[in-house]
């Protein structure tokens, strides 16, 4: 099995390696085998970090989704909240305009003068009852005019 570094090294001359290309060769060498080692506890790492992470997204998705049904549940209840509010404004408008016409029948001068007589017994003045007064004159002595 021959590294990349033993790759290039052949790449670059004919076959021959140069003075101190053998210390590299060593070296990488040594760095494959401890990586050798080392792969099976980063294999084990790395798997435990994707669990870890895909445990991480899952929450998120799942409080992404709870958050989302709380989004529409409140949604749905502020709809029902606003049908309930239109059919109050609803009703309180027939409301009002009947009791608009109401108060413009007990407002009216012909049913005031019908209860003034029957319920008072109060009558139109006679001609012989009714007095002017003159503005121009004074009033109790005092002259209205100043």
């Amino acid at each position: 099995m021959t590294t990349a570094v033993e790759q290039m090294s052949f790449a670059a001359g004919n076959g021959e390696l140069l003075e101190g290309e053998e210390s590299i060769l060593d070296t990488a060498r040594r760095t494959n085998s401890v990586a050798e080692k080392v792969a099976p506890v980063r294999a084990g790492m790395s798997t435990r970090r994707k669990v870890v992470l895909m445990l991480v997204v899952a929450v998120a998705l799942i409080v992404a989704g709870m958050a989302q049904v709380w989004v529409r549940l409140r949604i749905v209840k502020i709809g029902y909240e606003l049908s309930r509010q239109t059919t109050q404004t609803a009703r309180l408008s027939r409301v009002y305009q009947k009791l608009s016409v109401e108060q413009a029948l007990l407002r009216s001068p012909e049913r005031i003068k019908q209860i003034a007589a029957k319920r008072l017994g109060l009558r139109p003045p006679r001609p012989e009852e009714v007095h002017e007064i003159n503005r121009a004159a004074p009033l109790f002595g005092v002259d209205a005019r100043q």
